[in-house]
């Protein structure tokens, strides 16, 4: 079971002229990662890039499935399973 879950929002701004993005001028590399702890005391990870405007966004989303994911305590069977229908995926997304 899922004990804890943290996202961080993680922001290197670059230089006048480095990085390699052509269309945008003021890159910022970036990542949004989600951290969960199981009752086992296991760790995962996972990131997304983006160019930091987006991070905000993605560890909001990653907190907002996080909150519907079976904890320690609630007496919940885990339910990610990678046998998961999409049927039941969308009812943890838009329950």
């Amino acid at each position: 079971m899922i004990k804890s879950i943290t996202t961080r929002d993680a922001r290197f701004p670059l230089d006048s002229g480095h990085g390699s993005d052509a269309i945008h001028r003021d890159p910022i590399y970036s990542y949004a990662v989600t951290h969960l702890e199981d009752s086992s005391h296991g760790l995962g990870s996972g990131l997304a890039f983006t160019l930091g405007e987006g991070n905000e966004l993605v560890c909001k989303v990653a907190e907002f499935f996080a909150a519907r994911l079976p904890r320690v305590g609630k007496g919940r069977a885990p339910a990610l399973h990678p046998a998961l229908s999409r049927k039941k995926w969308n009812a943890l997304a838009f329950q």
